[in-house]
């Protein structure tokens, strides 16, 4: 055509310079790679195949990986590309991705130059769970177990159910997290769950166990202690439960019932709906039952007779219900003397002088640790360490303890200025040989009053226990000899300074500043620590300061004590 210059067949050159550059759009470099598998467990190692395409000349290739907390990081920096190895310690999602750049440009650091590979997710340290809807349903209910995974990319799922005849039902692996079904044979069943990537290995999750119920046809007693043992005080909680043909409870039942002691032959002592509301008036009587989700308690104690009493339960769901009925047997045995019981008052000796004193409680115990009721025990006692009897003896000493009359008190006492360990022992013929350690230490001079109140939180209508004491300036135990025997003053204000206004110390209203004497103690001195009772009666919820002082201005007062007082 006429006119019209650079133009090839008819094309104007204008137009042909606006076209790409086919040579330069096939010589585009690209960069690729394949991963040997995109779901793996932890430590598992991942191969990378990589390659590209198009690049002139020598470059450098870098695998990067973007952790789980978001950071990229190069994980290998090398010649052309080539096959690389990970190994991935910690579970989670990674992004990699292949960068390659000619190394002319790297050396110029011409970073534009970079070529990126498209971006790929691994995968680490999948796991799935299972759970069932309900952990137990009445028969003909659907049940539904529900899968949550993590890390797995692409999941499949793959339901396990093992039926009370051991019988294995399968599902085909599914998209569907989930998987629901109405079981119509009671019993127990157990579940599990195969999850997958499609074409990877398969993360298996733990068992579950839920359970279907029939009909209710009977209560089923279960008593929690082997061993009954006719002390008189030993108490244990009874569970009834009402269940199908199966044995299965019925957790849909909920109703009302009654328990008696068809021969009350003194097994029991008394019973009731918790340790602290027990009755004895049982005899002859039916005590009220609350079932609830299939389930009913009630509290017995020991009687102290060796005996067997039938109990019998009884239970309908409404009054024009079925009545379902239950029998145990409740049986003492006697009590046998089983061990020694050996417990420290104290917790350290003072030894600036001689005869400070530390003391104990002795018993001899029946086979669940209780107190024995009868018998005449008698033990040796021996002092290992800087301590001794009364009489300047470390034994062995006879201690009696007789059954029935509370626990044998011993005391041990100082040797002045000699500290260290000091164990006690007891032994018995028939008895495992106990002992106990405390220190002997030197107190020293008082610097400063203290306080300490436990429990430190409380609501009204709740007491905390105060321990005055008298402390050194490095907060260590005082010198008993040293001890101002003044008294202890006890100060409690609000937030604002203001005295606290609804306590009681000691049972007394608490208007201001109290005095407590200083307690006698042993060896003609004065008690190291002593308590008080402190009650919230009709407190305002919020903080408050106790200061302890001494009445005689002779040592400092103690440090704050900040309790609370909830709502």
């Amino acid at each position: 055509m006429r006119g019209w210059k650079g133009a090839a067949m008819g094309v104007p050159w204008v137009l042909l310079s606006l076209l790409p550059n086919m040579a330069e759009a096939q010589a585009r470099p690209t960069v690729w790679f394949h991963l040997s598998s995109t779901n793996v467990r932890v430590r598992q190692v991942v191969t990378i195949n990589a390659g590209e395409q198009g690049l002139k000349g020598p470059e450098d290739d870098a695998l990067w990986m973007k952790a789980p907390n978001g950071h990229w990081q190069a994980l290998y920096h090398m010649g052309p590309a080539s096959r690389f190895s990970v190994r991935f310690s910690r579970p989670g999602t990674y992004t990699l991705q292949v960068r390659i750049m000619p190394r002319q440009a790297l050396w110029k650091h011409l970073w534009k130059e970079t070529q990126y590979s498209a971006p790929q997710v691994v995968y680490v340290g999948g796991s799935v769970s299972l759970s069932p809807s309900v952990d137990s349903a009445a028969k003909g209910t659907t049940v539904k177990l529900a899968a949550s995974d993590s890390h797995i990319a692409h999941p499949l799922y793959q339901f396990h159910i093992k039926t009370p005849q051991s019988a294995i039902i399968t599902t085909p692996f599914q998209k569907a997290a989930d998987f629901a079904h109405a079981w119509s044979m009671p019993g127990v069943y157990r579940a599990w769950v195969d999850v997958k990537t499609p074409g990877g290995p398969a993360v298996q999750s733990r068992p579950v166990a839920f359970d279907v119920y029939g009909p209710a046809v009977g209560i089923r007693f279960h008593q929690g202690q082997h061993q009954w043992v006719a002390d008189g005080t030993e108490t244990e909680t009874l569970a009834m439960a009402v269940v199908d043909a199966e044995g299965d409870v019925v957790s849909n039942f909920n109703g009302t019932g009654t328990l008696t002691d068809t021969t009350a032959a003194g097994a029991v002592s008394a019973w009731g709906p918790s340790p602290r509301a027990l009755s004895s008036l049982y005899q002859g009587m039916s005590l009220p039952l609350a079932f609830k989700n299939g389930m009913a308690n009630m509290t017995l104690q020991a009687g102290s007779a060796v005996a067997a009493d039938a109990l019998e339960a009884s239970a309908a769901e409404d009054p024009h219900g079925p009545s379902l009925s239950g029998k145990a047997t409740i049986a003492t045995e006697a009590q046998k003397a089983a061990a020694i019981k050996l417990t420290a008052l104290d917790t350290y000796l003072i030894a600036n002088e001689s005869a400070n004193e530390a003391d104990y409680q002795v018993s001899v115990v029946d086979q669940v640790g209780e107190p024995m009721l009868s018998g005449t025990y008698t033990l040796a006692a021996t002092i290992q360490g800087p301590a001794q009897f009364e009489g300047f003896g470390q034994g062995p000493n006879t201690v009696t303890y007789t059954g029935g009359a509370g626990p044998t008190p011993l005391t041990i006492y100082s040797i002045a200025a000699e500290t260290g360990k000091v164990t006690l022992r007891l032994s018995g013929s028939g008895f495992k040989t106990v002992s106990t350690s405390l220190p002997a230490v030197l107190g020293g001079q008082p610097y400063r009053m203290g306080v300490s109140a436990l429990p430190a939180i409380l609501s009204n209508g709740q007491t905390a226990t105060l321990t005055l004491t008298q402390v050194t300036k490095s907060g260590g135990l005082p010198d008993p000899a040293s001890l101002d025997n003044s008294a202890y003053v006890v100060s409690i204000t609000d937030a604002n300074g203001n005295p606290a206004q609804g306590f009681t110390l000691d049972g007394a209203p608490y208007t201001g500043p109290v005095s407590f004497p200083v307690a006698p103690g042993a060896n003609d001195f004065y008690a190291v620590s002593q308590t008080v009772a402190l009650q919230a009666v009709d407190v305002s919820p919020g903080k408050y300061t106790i200061v302890v002082s001494d009445q005689d201005g002779l040592w400092k007062p103690s440090t704050p004590f900040v309790i609370t007082v909830k709502g």
